[in-house]
C-alpha cells in the first residue's frame, strides 16, 4: 500500500491483488481502486472455504483458490508445488486464472 499511496505505481498496467476474501482485504482493495483506478485492478480470492466470497464491483475478480489440505501438506512439508497432481483443485483453479491473464499459449 506505501507504493500505491507514493504514487509509485502510476506506470504499471496491471495490479493484481491476492485477498483472503476477508472484510478488511475487501476494504483494502476498494482503498486500492481507488488509487490506481478500477481499470488497472484486478484479484484473486485465495483460501476460499466455500462459495466465492461476495465480491465489491470496485475491481474485477479473477478467480477464487479453494482452501485445499494437499496443497497444506505440501507447505508444511518444503515439498514443491510443481509436484502437485493436475487435478488438484488449487492447481486447476491457478490454471484458470493464468489462463485469464494470457500466460498460456
Amino acid at each position: 500500500l506505501e507504493q500505491i499511496q507514493r504514487r509509485v505505481t502510476r506506470n504499471v498496467t496491471q495490479v493484481i491483488a491476492v485477498s483472503d476474501g476477508s472484510q478488511r482485504s475487501r476494504d483494502i482493495i476498494e482503498f486500492i481502486s481507488e488509487m490506481v483506478g478500477y481499470q488497472k485492478l484486478a484479484a484473486v480470492v485465495n483460501r476460499v472455504q466455500q462459495k466465492t466470497p461476495n465480491w465489491p464491483n470496485s475491481c474485477k475478480l479473477l478467480g477464487s483458490i479453494p482452501e485445499d489440505d494437499i496443497l497444506r501438506q505440501f507447505d508444511q512439508t518444503g515439498k514443491s508445488l510443481w509436484d502437485l497432481p493436475a487435478d488438484n483443485p488449487a492447481y486447476t483453479a491457478v490454471e484458470k486464472i493464468t489462463e485469464q491473464l494470457g500466460f498460456h499459449q
